[in-house]
């Protein structure tokens, strides 16, 4: 056992009420394949949390997972852009919904989906070799001084048009 991984964010309702929280620390472990990290499911839906395998250089992400019809393959799709956010690549396999590889750039490498397949075997080759991205050092920080950016623009423009009239 290299480590362990409490779920940090859980599904509000049932899952909520009998799930110990982690303390949202993503694990990472050097090995020859890469810097893997690992994720429970539902973490991956919080940039802010998936972020922190970018931060620590991961090349490589394992997210165990458990969907349900309504929601496939909408979860297994938004890890796969924190994978992209983060350059790393992500290996996502879920009980009841769409398992899936990509890569850094966020290329499906393979799929299978639960609900359309009788075949429960999914083979992937998955780059081990991440890439560094801005997404991961800087986070929403572009985002936000572009909005307060247009917040002065529009002050700006207030203030002239008041100053005229």
């Amino acid at each position: 056992v290299q480590w362990q991984y409490l779920k940090t964010i859980p599904v509000p309702g049932a899952e909520e009420a009998m799930t110990v929280k982690g303390d949202g620390k993503l694990p990472t472990l050097d090995t020859p394949y890469g810097r893997i990290a690992a994720a429970i499911c539902f973490d991956m839906d919080f940039p802010e949390l998936a972020r922190r395998a970018g931060q620590a250089g991961a090349d490589l992400i394992f997210v165990p997972s458990g969907d349900w019809k309504a929601i496939d393959p909408s979860h297994t799709y938004m890890a796969s852009f924190r994978a992209i956010e983060n350059g790393y690549s992500l290996v996502r396999v879920v009980k009841n919904g769409f398992s899936a590889a990509f890569d850094y750039q966020g290329r499906l490498l393979a799929g299978m989906d639960y609900f359309k397949t009788q075949d429960r075997l999914m083979l992937a080759h998955v780059p081990v070799k991440g890439a560094a991205t801005l997404y991961s050092q800087i986070g929403d920080a572009f985002a936000w001084a572009s909005i307060a950016g247009f917040v002065g623009l529009l002050a700006w423009i207030v203030a002239r048009r008041f100053r005229k009239g």
